[in-house]
Formats: C-alpha cells, structure tokens, sequence
C-alpha cells in the first residue's frame, strides 16, 4: 500500500512493503528516506500537510504523530494524542479526524483547532432525518476544502457536503450510487473535490472524473463529470498483462497450491501480480502469496503482505469487509507473538467489531473474532471479564436459541475453557440440545 500528499515544498511518499517515508522537493529531486517503525508508532492509516502544525500529520491504529521534514523526526502529535485514526485532513486552523472509539461507540469525527477540540460529529448528526442510518453507514473518508468536508459514507452511495463551522450541518448529499469511488481531492479552499470513480455499470468498468461544487445551486450539477478522452480504453483486445489474464493466472496458482507445489504456485501468483489487476483482484492475489509465505513460516514477511493486501482491501468501494476482518484477525495475531496485547486488543477489537456488521449469526468469522477476544483477556489474567464477555454475547444468541444451536455450542466451549464448573449444567444442556 503506497500512501502520498504534498505540502508547498515537498512531495512524501509512505511504502508500507518498506516501512520507510521518501520525500521529494518540489522539482522531483530525491531528498531523504526516514524509517517508521509501524510496531511502535501503529499502522499508518492516511496522512495529510498542515500549515497549522507546520508538518505531516499521521493517522495510525495508536495515535495522531507529526512528520518534521526538518528534523526528520517523528513525534506525537499531542494536540490530540492517543487513538486509533482511521483518517485525517486538514485546512488553515482546522484538522479533522475520524476516531474509532471502540466496539460500542464506533467512528466519530473530531474537529480541532487552536490547539483543542471543537466538536465531535457522530454518525446520527449525520443523518438527523433519518437515524436507523447510525446503524447502517461507514464513515469511510473525509476531505475538507475551506470550511466544508466532503464526507465518504459507506454503504449510504452518498457523500455528504458538511459546514464545519455550523456544527457540522450536512448541507447536501451527492448520490454516487452506480460508481466505485477510487479517490476524492479537493482543489485548493475552492469548495470542490475530485472524483476518480469506476463506472460500475460498464461492462469494462471505464474509469471516469468528476468534480462536486459546493457553490453550484442546481441539485442536478453539483456533480458533473469531466470529460477526458484519454482516461477510458477503447482497446478491447486482450493483452498480455490484462486483468482477465491475471485472473486465470491467479488460478492456475491456486491448483499448484493445492497439489503441493508452492514454488510453482508462487511463481504464478507473482505473474498474476503484475497484471493490470482491479484492486480486489489484487488484494486476493496477495492473500494467496500470504498464504505460501505462512506456510514456509517467514512471519515478518508474512505480516507486511497481509498488512498491504489490508490497505488495498481497504481502497474498494463497497469495501469488502469480510475479507479485511480477516487480515484485522491475522495482524493482531501477529502482534500477539510479540506481546504486545493492548495492539493485539485494538485489532481484534475491530474485527468483532466488523465482523457484528457483516457476519450472519452462524458465521464462523464472529465466532473466531470472540473466542480471539475471550483468551487474550484470559491471558492477561482477566478471567472474569473473558467470562463477562463471553456470557454477553451469549445471551444475544439466546434469543433466538433454534438458529443459533452451532454458535451457542462454540461460545459455551469457550466459556467451559475458563470456567468449567459455572458452565457445566448450561453446557451440556445445549450439547443435549443441539445433539436432539
């Protein structure tokens, strides 16, 4: 995952494969590189330039830190600190962030300036008029232009037009609804953004630009397309490196993993790689080389590729959260061979937290993400809260005991780990139960 931004005299470049920043001045000349150690300092999320704090701003699962280009430093931001950052922009006096707060709360937006908080945006303020969508939505990215955010919603097909300096009222919401949106910039303070999105009701799916104007009046133009004749492909022929080949490529790998051969299936995958691939495509051919650097057991080359299949994963709109709860569950597993259990906590938190969005009830991603939460508590000695949590979800199952007979079993085998005894009757009840 490569992430990059500008400020008036550089051009950094973030290489998650390399751990390393590259900073460029602004004529292309290659100035430094400056390592960043992602176990310390949390998985870099986005980054942004601020005149304000006078340097890049990082957004990581730890904290908020601040980039000196000077001093080739890293450091806390303590402005704002501890947290996990799922996302930062920022203009003149005004940094805004979208914070995770935990499993029950979820994302909020926070708007700091001179030096405190002004406000926190929940996703109810959002969608006053309509609440059950707090329920539903994701806040996926946020970019300001002058004193308006532009407000990527998940599962809305929206974005919203915010005020930041009128608590955050949405003033309009732009359907997106037939495209994948790729990437949103603004242009300058001018209260307008760019779209890079792909037309997902082209067979081909061609790649289109779009500007959203907050100064428009006309519902009907607030987001109108630029018209590019060189961003869309009329080559139908397939070449050598086309996403379909990539495709069958990807395939043929996945049959010598299956036989056994995993130079053979590696090779395969590393050409299905440097095709043009869609970023989902890519993602999967990435987990699958994951795999093979799992079973030769190289774990820190393991981690940065499920660490960079993740951020692509992360990319996609609609985002594939099912195949992101994964990798979350993977890295935290990770973390936990270095014992690093509040990192470990932070990942696996998350990933009950999405695996609650997107999981049936009987889906064995949930169930794994709660036993993974239960023993980590257990081993670091919080018994009765691994209990604790254990019994509450339980009882969320238990309401609906017929359709849930397999999960309640997997919960109450987690539980009989810590606690034998306490859950003994309750135990072989529904061992009874779901044997009938």
């Amino acid at each position: 995952m490569t992430h990059f931004t500008t400020s008036p005299e550089y051009l950094i470049i973030y290489k998650s494969s390399r751990s390393i920043f590259q900073l460029f001045n602004n004529i292309g000349q290659h100035l430094w590189d400056i390592n960043y150690n992602y176990i310390n300092y949390g998985d870099l999320n986005q980054l942004t330039w601020s005149a304000y704090a006078n340097g890049f701003l990082l957004a990581t699962s730890k904290q908020l830190l601040k980039l000196n280009c000077s001093t080739k430093r890293i450091t806390r931001y303590i402005d704002i600190g501890f947290g996990f950052f799922k996302d930062i922009c920022a203009g003149g006096e005004s940094i805004l962030v979208v914070h995770n707060l935990g499993t029950s709360l979820g994302d909020v937006i926070e708007h700091y300036s001179n030096n405190q908080m002004i406000q926190r945006c929940w996703k109810s303020d959002l969608y006053a008029d309509e609440i059950h969508m707090k329920e539903k939505m994701e806040i996926f990215r946020i970019r300001i232009s002058a004193h308006l955010v532009a407000i990527d919603a998940l599962f809305t097909d929206k974005i919203l037009v915010c005020d930041i300096s009128r608590a955050m009222k949405c003033l309009f919401r732009v359907d997106t609804k037939q495209y994948s949106i790729l990437s949103i910039s603004p242009v300058y303070d001018t209260q307008q953004w760019i779209l890079f999105v792909t037309d997902e009701q082209n067979e081909y799916l061609q790649q289109r630009i779009f500007v959203i104007d907050a100064q428009e009046s006309d519902d009907q133009r607030r987001m109108r397309e630029l018209k590019y004749k060189g961003f869309s492909s009329t080559n139908k022929k397939l070449r050598s490196n086309h996403r379909k080949i990539g495709l069958a490529i990807n395939s043929i790998g996945n049959y010598y993993k299956a036989i056994g051969d995993y130079f053979q299936a590696m090779e395969s995958y590393e050409k299905a790689l440097q095709c043009q691939n869609d970023p989902y495509a890519k993602a999967i051919i990435q987990l699958n080389i994951d795999v093979i650097h799992s079973m030769n057991k190289s774990n820190d080359t393991t981690f940065k590729c499920y660490v960079e299949a993740r951020d692509i994963l992360k990319q996609i709109h609609p985002c594939p959260y099912k195949a992101i709860t994964q990798c979350q569950g993977i890295i935290g597993n990770y973390y936990l061979t270095l014992k690093d259990y509040n990192t470990v906590e932070d990942y696996y938190c998350a990933t009950f937290e999405m695996s609650n969005r997107i999981s049936l009830n009987a889906d064995h991603i949930r169930i794994k993400s709660i036993k993974a939460l239960a023993d980590l508590y257990n081993k670091r000695g919080m018994k009765q809260h691994a209990i604790d949590f254990c019994q509450e979800q339980l009882f969320i199952y238990e309401k609906e005991p017929f359709e849930n007979q397999i999960s309640i079993t997997n919960i109450l085998i987690a539980i009989g780990d810590y606690t034998m005894i306490i859950m003994m009757k309750r135990y072989e009840y529904w061992i009874e139960h779901c044997l009938y």
